[in-house]
């Protein structure tokens, strides 16, 4: 293990260590956001699924008609 190796792990330990307990971020989406970004209220339109790091995965749904990304409605 190179000394790169053992300060980032230690890093690592150090930021699981002070972060236990926490709770994760939970970000909510105002109504405004929902009515665009939700799936529901684009059908009919061209959706297309967009590769964000070119693995050849697409990754996340876009409206191109509204140039607008879309989230999962279980999103909040």
């Amino acid at each position: 293990m190179t000394d790169y190796e053992k300060l980032t792990d230690e890093i690592d330990q150090r930021h699981k260590k002070e972060n236990e307990g926490t709770h994760s971020f939970v970000q909510i989406r105002s109504a405004r956001l929902r009515q665009f970004q939700d799936k529901v209220n684009h059908l009919g339109h061209n959706i297309i699924m967009k590769d964000l790091n070119n693995d050849k995965v697409f990754d996340i749904a876009y409206c191109d008609d509204c140039s607008t990304v879309l989230m999962k409605p279980e999103s909040d």
